[in-house]
């Protein structure tokens, strides 16, 4: 079988010889950059091949040199083309594989032509590669505001039935419509007039049942050191704040895709940063914390939700990790993705600890009959690389939203939407009745640091 590869690898030799080469010039979390742009004849979706000359080929008769064998590092797909060099992500290798050759900067890349009609068909591309970005035109689409948006929310602040957009600056909160015509601004407002105050995550519910959904807007209160949330109510064209929390509050979902709040404390102590994660309810006229929920290895209030063991009816917990990538965790193991996920400037430092407290956007869970169907979530690219997300230095230049499926043992890339034009602050799933989703909401931030909404239909 092997002689059999090899002389088929010959007699291409002189069609591959044609397709351009370049180099690698660095490797991040999974995405590498290339040499190529557009032109150099790369295209976005166009495979790549990373290779080194191998030993070399002489012919057994003539003794002449045929070349070097190509020893494949690795492959993948081109995912964006600037001026001087492109983007691709790697597809994932099995794990004893990437640990004998990962690839590196300076290594030979090939391009992948077209194959000729008599090449054998390529194998089909593993079942866990990032598929490539596919432009979806929005359903809807804001108008820009003059501000980068921190946190972002939907719901229905104002009682009027229609789908309010709530999004945070530093130390503002504004309400704009979703539907009508006309100038497009805000129709409710808040300031934070706490010193040095930083939002830092927004939920728009009616948790009080009174026909307005209450935000809370949680914030770090520099003055007192301190991470609290305000809960604020729509009033006369401006937020009142109910009151004050000491502690976290963001929603999750649970196994049967009901979506849910939570809370957690930060706190200021020479072992432990923060308390237990909670449930959130209102009861008696008062915001409550209640039971701990419990799943393995769940520490951190951002980036987690349940999804359901169809086998058993068991919860498991899906987290995002440290390193952005996206982790579910079973009873004896877990899988984890090589791709990266959740990316965000929205952190801080706490305590003076070496690692920041990442307020990771929402992942979105679809669920059927049977639990867990799918996940949504941003995928946002560091204008400085592993820079960006590892240290904080430097922000983002766009983003991308992914749907990856689930297949009872891992989560598969089904299809992303890119072209946003910026980065993803955050992003909220509107349900149907039987937890499909029916509408994607993102707050998409651009380099010229103006933020739209954005309205997908999946």
């Amino acid at each position: 079988m092997r002689a059999h590869w090899l002389v088929l690898a010959l007699s291409l030799s002189s069609t591959l010889n044609a397709a351009p080469i370049g180099y690698v010039v660095s490797v991040d979390s999974g995405r590498v950059f290339l040499d190529f742009n557009a032109a150099s004849g790369a295209a976005v979706g166009q495979e790549f091949l990373i290779f080194t000359d191998g030993r070399e080929l002489k012919h057994p008769v003539t003794g002449a040199s045929l070349g070097h064998v190509e020893d494949e590092i690795a492959s993948g797909k081109i995912m964006r083309i600037t001026d001087q060099y492109s983007v691709g992500i790697l597809n994932q290798l099995d794990a004893k594989a990437a640990a004998a050759a990962a690839p590196s900067a300076g290594q030979k890349v090939r391009l992948i032509t077209q194959p000729p009609p008599t090449q054998p068909a390529a194998p089909q591309a593993s079942p866990t590669t990032t598929a490539p970005p596919q432009p979806r035109a929005a359903a809807w689409k804001s108008p820009l505001t003059d501000f980068i948006a921190i946190a972002f929310a939907v719901g229905d602040v104002d009682g009027d039935g229609k789908l309010d957009a709530v999004m945070a600056d530093e130390d503002h909160v504004y309400a704009y419509p979703t539907e009508g015509a006309g100038e497009w601004k805000p129709f409710c407002q808040f300031k934070n007039d706490s010193t040095g105050s930083q939002n830092l995550s927004l939920e728009a519910v009616d948790l009080d049942k009174n026909g307005r959904a209450e935000v809370f807007a949680t914030y770090r209160n520099v003055a007192y050191d301190r991470v609290e949330t305000a809960v604020l109510d729509c009033e006369g064209g401006s937020f009142k704040v109910k009151t004050i929390l000491p502690y976290m509050v963001r929603s999750y979902q649970e196994a049967d895709g009901i979506q849910k709040l939570a809370a957690q404390g930060l706190e200021r102590h020479q072992m432990f940063s923060f308390d237990r994660i909670t449930d959130f309810a209102y009861r008696d006229g008062k915001y409550v914390r209640g039971s701990e929920i419990k799943g393995k290895r769940l520490e951190w209030l951002y980036g987690f939700s349940f999804g359901k063991d169809a086998s058993n009816g068991n919860a498991f917990p899906i987290t995002l990790t440290k390193n952005y990538s996206l982790k579910v965790q079973f009873s004896r193991n877990n899988w984890m993705s090589k791709e990266s996920y959740g990316q965000t400037p929205n952190r801080i430092r706490w305590q003076d600890r070496d690692d920041l407290f990442t307020f990771y956007p929402r992942m979105i869970l679809e669920t059927g009959p049977n639990g867990l169907e799918a996940l949504y979530l941003p995928l946002n690219h560091g204008r400085l690389g592993q820079l960006t997300t590892r240290f904080g230095l430097g922000t983002f230049d766009d983003g991308e939203i992914h749907r990856l499926k689930w297949n009872a043992m891992s989560m598969i890339p089904d299809w992303n939407i890119s072209q946003l034009g910026g980065y993803v602050a955050d992003i909220a799933g509107i349900r149907t009745d039987d937890g499909k989703i029916r509408e994607i909401w993102a707050a998409v931030v651009s380099q010229n640091d103006r933020t739209s909404i954005q309205k997908y239909v999946p």
